[in-house]
């Protein structure tokens, strides 16, 4: 679910249909761990229901795509934990550089890798879903990684 009271007042992003890093209650959504996870319920729910059990709702696996593709950056990568807001200069403010690049979210390789592979399968399995958004999303993406890997 998302955060209770006002929450973008509070500069936090939607967290319905999110797995967060470790449980429920901490409520920071990621990235990659949703895209994970979302992968393994889309295997899951390919499997006959005597061996897996009661199978996941489709519409918490529509929650979970919805919230992976209003993550996505404008540079086609996807963060680990919020969008991409603050600009990169705010960097220039860290003190120290053991922290280094930790004052603002940016877009990961591994994060948007995740997505895109959660993105493929879920457009095979569930074709009639934000079906134009997601090619989309996924064309961004993969610009994103090949950008990222061959500068």
């Amino acid at each position: 679910e998302n955060p209770s009271g006002d929450f973008k007042s509070m500069y936090r992003h939607i967290s319905k249909g999110a797995w967060t890093l470790s449980d429920r209650d901490n409520g920071w959504q990621v990235s990659d761990c949703t895209a994970e996870a979302l992968k393994c319920c889309m295997l899951l729910s390919t499997m006959p229901a005597d061996v897996v059990g009661h199978k996941i709702d489709v519409e918490q696996i529509y929650d979970s795509v919805n919230l992976l593709l209003s993550l996505q950056s404008k540079n086609g990568g996807f963060p680990a934990w919020d969008p991409v807001q603050a600009p990169e200069w705010l960097e220039l403010m860290n003190p120290t550089e053991f922290f280094g690049n930790c004052i603002s979210e940016v877009a990961y390789l591994e994060c948007t890798s995740s997505v895109v592979q959660a993105l493929v399968m879920f457009k095979k399995l569930y074709p009639d879903h934000r079906t134009n958004e997601i090619i989309k999303s996924i064309e961004k993406a993969v610009q994103f990684i090949e950008r990222e890997q061959i500068p």
